[in-house]
C-alpha cells in the first residue's frame, strides 16, 4: 500500500493534469509486478492518493522490491501534448512482510528532467533518467520497445501523441498514457464526456479509468461541479499609483462568529491599470461583505490597507475604486504618541477617538482591523496580518519573500520583491550596473501588438538603435580601414585601435540583434525554446564582455600616449617593442574580459511568467551571494579602472608636455606654454577627454540613482544612460581619427585607393 501527496504549486504548473504511474518492480530482474494510475489536477490540492499494489500469487521467494513512480503531465490550456516530468524511487524495506506501507511527498519540478547519459547502463532504444530523490538511474524506452536496457521489441505500440511507459513483461498489457480526448489500451479510442456535463468552456478530464469518473476544470469566472455558475466578481480601479502586485483580503461574517478570512493574490501588468478578482466562498453566489486591498511591506507600520468593499447585503458584482481617503492607517499613526505607547488592553480603550473625530474610515493594529460605523464608533474584529510563507519551494529570486494564498493548499504563489527588484519571481534588478534592455524596456513591449502601435518608449528605442547602428557601422568600418594601413601600425596605438574598432563593430551589431531579438520574442509567441535559450545566453554575454574589452583597449591607447609624451625622444627605441606588446596584450585583454564574465552564461536562464504569458531572459544568483558580490565587483572594476586611466593619462599628457617645454623656454610664460602644448597635443588629449565625458552620465546614474523604484513608467534617464555607454563604440572615427592629422591622412589615402580599385574593376568589367 502506498500513499502519496503531489505538490505542483508553481505558477507555471497550475494548468497541469498529472498522471502518476505507480509501479511495483522486482529489484534484480527489473520485472514489473503490478502498477496503478493516479490522475492529479495541480489546482485541486486534493488529499493523499492511496493505492494498493498486490504482490503476484503465488508469492515469489524472498527477494527485494521497489516502487517507481513516473509523473507525466499535460497543460490543458496550452494543449501542447503530454510529456514526461520526473520519476521517484521508493525502496520496500521489509519485503518479507505480507503488507508494506509506503508514503511520500512528490514535489514536481518546475523544469522537465533533462535526458542524461547513464553511467552504469546503456539504453539501446531509449534514454536515461535519474530519480528525483535518488542517485539511481534507469532507462525509459521509446515507443515500441521494452526491457531494462530497451533492447526487446514490443508487440504493442502506443498511438502517436501518447507516452509509452517502460515495462519488462511482454505478457502485461501496454501502459500508455493518453493525451486529452483519447482512451484505450493504446490510446486509439476517443474519449468524450457526457453531453453537456461540463459547461462554459470547461475542460473535462477522466480521473479514474476504472469507474469512468469525470471532473470539470472550470474556465476563469465559473464554478460549481459542472461549471454552470458565474463566480462573483470584484472590479478594482485605482486613483492612487498602481502597484505591481496586491493582496486582497476578503472577510465573510457567518452567524456572528469570527470572520472567515481568505486572501487572493493579484499581479498587475505594466499596461493594465485595473484588476478583476473572481471569488467564491463556500459556493455562495455572492461576494464576501468586506474586502481590503493590501500593498505589502515587511514593516507592518508601512503596510497600506485600503477599504475597497463594505456591504450589508450580498452582491454578485461590485465595481470599486482605490482612493487615498479610504486608506486604513496603523493605529500608531492616528493616536497620540503617549496613547500609542500604551499596552494593548489600555490602548484599545481609545480606539473610538479616531472615529469620533472623523479622521478615518478604518484603521488596524497588530491583531485587529477596525471600522468606523455610522455612529462614529470603532467596531474591531480579529484580522490576520501574517502571510503564509511558501513551504518546500524555492520559487522567488534575489531574497524576495515567497508567500502562498492558503496554508494547506498553496495553488497560487506571490513573490514580494525587495527594493530594486521586480518581475514575477523578482528575477530582474534595476540597480545601475545590472541594467539591460530587458529591464529598461522589456515590460513596456506589448505582446501581439504591431511595432507601429507600440508605446513611445519602444519607438524611441527603435529609433536610437537604428541611428546608432548606422553611424557605428560606418564609423567602425572606416576605422578598420584606417588602422589596417601600414603606417598606422608603426606604434602600438594603431594595433590597439584596430582591435578596438573590430570589437566596437561587433558590439554595435550585437546590440542591434539583441534589441530585435527582445522585441520579436516579446511581441510574437516563440515556441522554439531551444533557440530562445541559446539567444538568451549568447547575446547578453557578448554585450557584457565586448564593450568592456573596447574600453580596456582604448585605455591602453591612453597609457601608451602618456608614456610616449613622458619619455619624449627616448620612446623611439621602444616603437618596435610596443607593436609586439600591443598584439599580445590586445588578444589577452579580450580573453580576460570574456573569462571574467563567464559566470553570466552559466547562470543565465529563461523564466516563464504565466500571468503575462511571457518568457524572460534573466540571470539567477539564488543561494550564491558570493557570486552576486563578484558580479558587482567585476562590473565596477571594468568601468572605473578604464575611466581613471583615461583621466590620469589626459592629465599626464598635458602637464608633462608643458613642464618639459617650460624647462627649455625659461623666458616664456608658463600659461602660454601650457596653451601651446594643448594645441600641439590636441589629438592625444581629445580622445581620453571625450571618453571621460561619455562615461560620466553612466557613472552618475550608477552611483547616485540607486535603482529604478517603479517599472510601470519608462525611465528615460536610465534609457539615455544605457545608450550613452555605447556611444564610444560608435564614435571611434570622431574620437580618434578626425582629431589626428596622420590618421585622417591615412584614411583619405586608403579611401582614394579603394575608389581607384573600384573604378579599375568596373572599367575592366565593362
Amino acid at each position: 500500500m502506498i500513499s502519496v501527496k503531489v505538490k505542483a504549486f508553481l505558477a507555471s504548473q497550475q494548468n497541469l493534469i498529472i498522471t502518476l504511474i505507480v509501479q511495483l518492480i522486482e529489484s534484480k530482474t527489473g520485472v514489473l509486478l503490478a502498477y496503478e494510475r493516479i490522475i492529479h489536477y495541480a489546482k485541486s490540492c486534493s488529499s493523499k492518493h492511496l493505492r494498493t499494489l498486490v504482490y503476484p500469487y503465488p508469492r515469489l521467494a524472498v527477494t527485494d522490491f521497489y516502487v517507481r513512480i513516473e509523473a507525466l503531465g499535460e497543460d490543458y490550456v496550452k494543449n501542447d501534448g503530454i510529456h514526461y516530468l520526473a520519476s521517484w524511487y521508493f525502496e520496500v524495506l521489509f519485503p518479507f512482510l505480507p503488507v508494506n506501507h509506503l508514503s511520500g511527498i512528490l514535489n514536481v519540478p518546475e523544469k522537465r528532467v533533462a535526458i542524461e547519459s547513464c553511467k552504469k547502463v546503456m539504453c539501446n532504444n531509449g534514454y536515461c533518467v535519474k530519480y528525483i530523490n535518488s542517485d539511481r538511474e534507469y532507462c525509459r524506452c521509446y515507443n515500441g520497445w521494452q526491457g531494462m536496457l530497451c533492447d526487446v521489441k514490443d508487440k504493442w505500440k502506443c498511438t502517436d501523441g501518447s507516452i509509452h511507459v517502460t515495462r519488462s513483461r511482454s505478457d502485461l498489457s501496454p501502459i500508455c498514457v493518453c493525451p486529452s480526448g483519447k482512451n484505450g489500451q493504446t490510446c486509439s479510442g476517443t474519449l468524450s464526456c457526457l453531453s453537456g456535463s461540463c459547461k462554459n468552456g470547461a475542460t473535462c478530464i477522466q480521473v479514474d479509468l476504472r469507474s469512468v469518473e469525470f471532473i470539470c476544470i472550470c474556465a476563469e469566472g465559473y464554478y460549481d461541479i459542472d461549471c454552470a455558475a458565474h463566480a462573483p466578481t470584484l472590479h478594482v480601479s485605482f486613483v492612487i499609483p498602481v502597484p505591481s502586485s496586491v493582496i486582497i483580503h476578503f472577510l465573510q461574517f457567518l452567524n456572528g462568529e469570527e470572520p472567515y478570512q481568505f486572501i487572493v493574490f493579484k499581479r498587475i501588468p505594466v499596461h493594465q491599470y485595473d484588476l478583476t478578482a473572481r471569488v467564491t466562498v463556500h459556493d455562495e453566489p455572492y461576494l464576501p461583505q468586506i474586502a481590503y486591498l493590501h500593498v505589502f511591506h515587511e514593516n507592518i507600520l508601512k503596510n497600506h490597507y485600503y477599504l475597497i468593499m463594505l456591504w450589508k447585503e450580498g452582491l454578485a458584482n461590485v465595481t470599486t475604486i482605490v482612493k487615498s481617503e479610504n486608506r486604513c492607517p496603523h493605529v500608531k499613526e492616528i493616536l497620540s504618541s503617549i496613547r500609542a505607547s500604551y499596552q494593548y488592553l489600555k490602548r484599545v480603550k481609545y480606539y473610538h477617538l479616531p472615529c469620533l473625530q472623523k479622521q478615518v474610515k478604518c484603521f488596524y493594529d497588530e491583531v485587529s482591523m477596525c471600522l468606523c460605523n455610522e455612529e462614529h464608533f470603532a467596531e474591531c474584529f480579529r484580522f490576520n496580518h501574517d502571510l503564509t510563507e511558501c513551504s518546500d519551494i524555492s520559487y522567488c529570486e534575489n531574497g524576495a519573500k515567497c508567500v502562498q494564498e492558503h496554508r494547506l493548499c498553496p495553488n497560487r504563489l506571490l513573490c514580494l520583491c525587495v527594493d530594486c527588484y521586480y518581475g514575477g519571481q523578482c528575477q530582474f534588478t534595476t540597480a545601475g550596473f545590472g541594467l539591460s534592455l530587458d529591464i529598461i524596456i522589456g515590460q513596456h513591449i506589448q505582446p501581439t501588438v504591431k511595432i507601429i502601435k507600440q508605446t513611445f518608449v519602444i519607438k524611441l528605442t527603435l529609433g536610437i538603435v537604428t541611428v546608432m547602428f548606422a553611424f557605428g557601422l560606418i564609423s567602425n568600418i572606416l576605422s578598420i580601414i584606417t588602422f589596417c594601413e601600414k603606417k598606422t601600425q608603426e606604434l602600438g596605438c594603431g594595433i590597439y585601435l584596430f582591435f578596438s574598432s573590430v570589437v566596437s563593430l561587433l558590439s554595435m551589431i550585437i546590440l542591434t540583434i539583441k534589441f530585435w531579438y527582445l522585441l520579436t520574442t516579446q511581441i510574437l509567441v516563440n515556441t522554439n525554446r531551444t533557440a530562445v535559450t541559446i539567444n538568451c545566453i549568447i547575446w547578453e554575454y557578448l554585450l557584457k564582455c565586448l564593450p568592456t574589452s573596447a574600453e580596456w583597449l582604448t585605455a591602453t591607447v591612453a597609457i601608451e600616449r602618456a608614456v610616449s609624451v613622458t619619455l619624449g625622444a627616448n620612446f623611439n627605441s621602444y616603437k618596435k617593442g610596443s607593436v609586439t606588446l600591443a598584439k599580445h596584450l590586445s588578444i589577452s585583454i579580450i580573453f580576460v574580459n570574456m573569462i571574467s564574465f563567464v559566470h553570466n552564461p552559466i547562470y543565465r536562464r529563461l523564466i516563464d511568467d504565466p500571468i503575462e504569458e511571457r518568457t524572460w531572459c534573466a540571470i539567477s544568483y539564488t543561494n550564491r551571494p558570493w557570486l552576486r558580490y563578484y558580479n558587482s565587483a567585476i562590473n565596477v572594476l571594468h568601468f572605473i579602472v578604464p575611466f581613471i586611466v583615461n583621466f590620469v593619462s589626459a592629465f599626464v599628457i598635458v602637464v608633462k608636455s608643458a613642464r618639459s617645454r617650460s624647462v627649455v623656454r625659461t623666458y616664456q610664460n608658463y600659461h602660454d606654454i601650457f596653451k601651446e602644448q594643448l594645441i600641439k597635443y590636441k589629438h592625444l588629449i581629445i580622445s581620453p577627454i571625450c571618453l571621460i565625458i561619455l562615461a560620466l552620465p553612466r557613472l552618475i546614474i550608477s552611483f547616485l540613482f540607486a535603482c529604478i523604484k517603479s517599472t510601470r513608467e519608462p525611465s528615460y534617464i536610465y534609457l539615455v544612460g544605457y545608450f550613452i555607454s555605447y556611444l564610444p563604440l560608435a564614435m571611434t572615427l570622431l574620437i580618434f581619427i578626425i582629431p589626428s592629422e596622420m590618421y585622417k591622412k591615412e584614411l583619405m589615402s586608403a579611401l582614394k585607393q579603394y575608389k581607384m580599385n573600384i573604378q579599375r574593376y568596373l572599367h575592366n568589367g565593362y
